[in-house]
């Protein structure tokens, strides 16, 4: 069973207008995708799939910009085109003979002229073209080879990206402008642990949450070497997962699975300030409104979003749900 099944999933990607801001969810179990107004926290409707097929939506992805979102959805092994606008699909990326096997999740440059998408089966990573909406190849891996990659995400400065590997305990490092595997990162052969997650802090080093061991390695991007885990006695990691940056890149937050938890980590000092607590069941992933006053959090087992005020990291209540179009196991967010 590959690792992403094993959680479930539902994705949650915040666009924003003059008017209002809107979450799309990806709803994994009932194959759709809800749409939030953040103005006042109700979920709308669905998106219309014109006709595509949704099956077991993973990951959203906007492209910088707005102009369109991308739907990772691994049963049908496609990635569709949202129009925010129309709230529509409206194709799906021509996979040009190189079919996606399993994609899970995907990542896009910040000049929006690439995107990425890791397919768990295969052990291989799809490059698409942005403006054609076409995939041009995969990343040449040499002799470092993909094991069930797992998740992806590139520095704020376009250059380097990393992909975890959930088969071999080990995290590639991508030279984006050649689309070319540099190495495994150095981690001394004793920090990775079933590395599920990753998020970048800024362009100069980047946290992996190893499921296996309940730890965060912190990576150096300039060396690709691991130089410590995180510090998290004032709130032990357990299971931890997905996680995301406040915008101005000083908190770091990591959900634990285990425990019910979101733990706050300075970037700084890489160490834990606290745990954030609250309704959340299962939490699963963070991200944060464009004015950073909100964080959301992804609820897998209680289907809900919750609210987090950045100022007090307190939850604001009641968290977001809907009878009238349920989210489905809640697994991802993010923000573009």
């Amino acid at each position: 069973m590959l690792k992403t099944k094993i959680f479930s999933t539902l994705f949650v990607l915040l666009t924003t207008g003059s008017i209002q801001a809107t979450l799309y969810v990806a709803n994994y179990y009932t194959s759709t995708v809800s749409m939030v107004d953040t103005s006042s926290n109700t979920v709308t409707g669905y998106i219309d799939e014109n006709g595509y097929s949704l099956s077991k939506p993973m990951f959203v992805c906007m492209v910088p910009g707005g102009s369109k979102a991308y739907i990772v959805a691994d049963q049908v092994n496609a990635v569709l085109i949202l129009d925010p606008v129309l709230n529509q699909i409206v194709g799906q990326v021509n996979p040009n003979g190189i079919d996606f096997d399993v994609p899970q999740a995907m990542a896009i440059t910040p000049d929006g002229t690439k995107a990425y998408v890791n397919n768990q089966r295969a052990g291989t990573v799809s490059i698409i073209d942005v403006a054609t909406d076409t995939v041009i190849g995969v990343v040449d891996s040499g002799a470092y080879p993909f094991s069930t990659p797992s998740s992806l995400a590139i520095s704020a400065d376009g250059a380097k990206m990393y992909v975890t590997n959930f088969g071999n305990n080990t995290v590639s490092a991508i030279n984006v402008s050649t689309d070319t595997v540099t190495g495994y990162v150095s981690d001394s052969g004793s920090f990775f642990n079933y590395p599920a997650e990753l998020v970048f802090i800024g362009s100069s080093k980047a946290y992996v949450s190893n499921f296996g061991s309940s730890t965060v390695s912190v990576i150096d991007v300039a060396s690709d070497s691991v130089t410590a885990n995180v510090l998290d006695s004032n709130g032990p990691f357990s299971g931890p997962y997905k996680g995301g940056v406040s915008n101005d890149s000083l908190t770091a937050f990591i959900c634990n699975l285990n425990n019910e938890t979101v733990s706050l980590v300075d970037t700084t000092t890489d160490s834990v300030t606290q745990y954030v607590t609250g309704s959340f069941s299962s939490p699963t992933a963070v991200n944060f409104s464009k004015d950073g006053t909100l964080a959301y959090v992804a609820n897998r087992s209680a289907n809900t979003v919750s609210v987090i005020d950045m100022s007090t990291y307190t939850e604001i209540l009641p968290p977001i749900e809907s009878t009238t179009y349920p989210f489905s196991g809640p697994l991802d967010m993010n923000q573009d």
